[in-house]
């Protein structure tokens, strides 16, 4: 049985989702990369802090960008999130385990065993409406 990273359940409402994404930095070049990969997003800067605050426009924009056009549903399920309908608009939200985003991404699998890189807990929320 798979461990969850987190999991969350919302309405459409006034209600946030909330979680608290896996991050890891590491160094490519001379760039700091903070790349999530339970949504496969990056941001980047020449130190930590930078490409956090990188990452974090990034994550907004995403949530921004497929709120707005009615696809964060049907992304976060592309991407291995499970969601599903209890009730009527109440939704279910769970991230895919990070194991097997690290097994199924050769790159991510291959700086995880080999390479140097640090991970950090990013919270983040959006309203449900």
């Amino acid at each position: 049985m798979s461990k969850l990273i987190a999991k969350g359940v919302y309405k459409h409402g006034n209600d946030q989702l909330e979680f608290i994404l896996p991050v890891i930095l590491f160094s490519e070049g001379e760039s700091i990369i903070a790349y999530c990969p339970v949504l496969d997003l990056s941001g980047y800067g020449l130190d930590d802090t930078s490409a956090k605050d990188s990452f974090r426009i990034v994550l907004g924009e995403f949530i921004n960008y497929t709120l707005k056009n009615d696809t964060f549903e049907s992304e976060l399920k592309r991407l291995g999130w499970k969601v599903k309908v209890e009730k009527e608009r109440v939704r279910k939200v769970e991230m895919p385990d990070m194991f097997n985003v690290i097994r199924k991404n050769p790159t991510l699998h291959s700086l995880m065993q080999h390479g140097s890189f640090q991970k950090y807990d990013e919270p983040f929320s959006i309203p449900v409406h």
